[in-house]
């Protein structure tokens, strides 16, 4: 998938291809995280944009006719549908940022998916449904293969014909497709360190049209019904969407606690997470978000939010994602999982976000660690020795996992500055990321000349 960016914040013009795992780099300030926001924001909200145009017509006459339709989605230009959904997307920007509309005045988001027809082709597979229901109608749509071709088939049950073309028929489809395309994102924001602590504070919007109600009705002014527009529009919430998206899935464990796992496989990726911070995480009434020991342990503990240490909060939703939601083919963002890790904790992180690619997930993240890059680099090279070799180099060096072996080509790694990015260099070692790469050699040069010193002061005394 390729995406380009244009005057999006601090972003001029951006453009890059998705790989299984794309790393974002480069200094403070260059536009990572804008165009990590709106590419989680096109994921999220591209089905309000979702339109089929013409065949909506055909759909309505054939029901109106015979009660039955059939749509061959192998026959739907979805590259123009795609693209219409990018521009009105791109119309939308501020509001994934909560910023004012001015501001993303000339901002433009596109996507290019490449590999479009394999995707479709997969649809179906396994037959699924929903009915809608608008007055008298009730309909059902199915996705699924009818002569190893996807189709969603429309059967009206009841209702009177005439109020079909007030049925969103569209917006059907985009529930029945969209998901297996463009699957809903999970993101690990870099205001995650606050969330397990504050979640249940951070209603702003809640609160502040609370206030402004109570203000409103304290019998200064009664005329509370033209004053509604003015009190919503002043407490909307200033948090872009990734944050409102983060903060109501912390809201949500105490939910997804009680219910299994989406993929057992990918639920076992916790392990990584509980190597990291030697605990596990619960959802307990009414304390609510605890860390705790790990079963069979003597030392027993079990800590609320409040006392959680800052990595432990950074890992906590990741933890409950992996466990209860994440299942092949969604994309996981996360902007700077290094965040409050161990050196020795980001080598573990690398190696799970590894094996995250290799359960099927896509993984996307911005970075500034250079562990983190050494680590995904020794796991390029681990993944091209031969098999007869392999397992004794990953037996020798700190008993690596098959699942952690990184396919080089499923890699794609840029820089980001001055308004764009650029691909990095990458060959038989790993990727090379410049912005990292001359700071560390910089300060090498430095620590060599002054080590030069030393020994020359040190023969000057003696």
């Amino acid at each position: 998938m390729k995406c380009r960016f244009k005057n999006i914040g601090l972003v001029k013009d951006a453009s890059l291809e998705l790989g299984a795992l794309t790393i974002l780099a480069g200094p403070n300030n260059a536009g990572k995280s804008y165009i990590t926001y709106a590419l989680y924001g096109f994921y999220q909200v591209c089905g309000d944009y979702f339109s089929l145009g013409e065949p909506i017509k055909t759909i309505v006459s054939d029901l109106q006719e015979t009660k039955h339709a059939y749509l061959n989605l192998l026959e739907i230009d979805f590259k123009t549908i795609f693209s219409t959904m990018a521009e009105g997307y791109s119309r939308r920007l501020h509001e994934v940022f909560s910023a004012k509309r001015e501001d993303f005045k000339n901002a433009e988001f596109s996507i290019e998916l490449d590999d479009l027809p394999e995707r479709l082709s997969l649809l179906g597979k396994i037959p699924e449904s929903l009915t809608l229901r608008y007055g008298s109608i009730r309909l059902q749509a199915t996705l699924q293969q009818i002569e190893m071709r996807p189709h969603i088939s429309f059967d009206l049950s009841a209702g009177d014909t005439h109020e079909l073309p007030f049925i969103p028929i569209g917006h059907c489809v985009a529930r029945l497709i969209l998901p297996h395309i463009l699957s809903a994102p999970y993101i690990g924001v870099s205001e995650r360190l606050g969330i397990p602590l504050f979640y249940k504070d951070l209603d702003v919007q809640k609160i502040a049209l609370i206030e402004h109600l109570q203000k409103s009705t304290d019998g200064s002014n009664n005329d509370l019904f033209t004053k509604l527009p003015e009190i919503v529009h002043s407490s909307n919430s200033r948090y872009g969407l990734p944050v409102r998206e983060s903060i109501n899935f912390t809201r949500s464990i105490q939910d997804l606690a009680n219910s299994d796992s989406a993929d057992t496989e990918i639920a076992a990726l916790c392990n990584y997470i509980v190597e990291m911070t030697g605990g596990v995480y619960r959802y307990q009434p009414p304390e609510g978000l605890l860390f705790c020991s790990k079963p069979y342990t003597r030392k027993k503990f079990s800590l609320t939010a409040n006392l959680w240490s800052s990595s432990v909060k950074s890992l906590s939703s990741l933890f409950f994602y992996f466990k209860h939601i994440a299942k092949s083919g969604q994309l996981l963002i996360i902007d700077e999982p290094e965040i409050h890790l161990t050196p020795k904790n980001q080598i573990v992180l690398a190696r799970l976000l590894a094996a995250c690619v290799n359960k099927g997930l896509q993984v996307w993240i911005t970075t500034h660690s250079d562990y983190l890059i050494k680590e995904f680099n020794n796991l390029m090279m681990l993944y091209q020795i031969p098999k007869p070799m392999q397992e004794t180099a990953m037996h020798r060096t700190y008993s690596y996992k098959p699942q952690e072996l990184l396919n080089p080509e499923s890699v794609r790694a840029y820089s980001c500055a001055n308004g764009t990015v650029s691909e990095c260099a990458k060959d038989k070692f790993g990727i090379a990321i410049s912005s990292i790469d001359e700071v560390i050699v910089n300060m090498n040069d430095t620590a060599n000349e002054l080590a030069v010193f030393i020994e020359e002061l040190v023969l000057q005394e003696t």
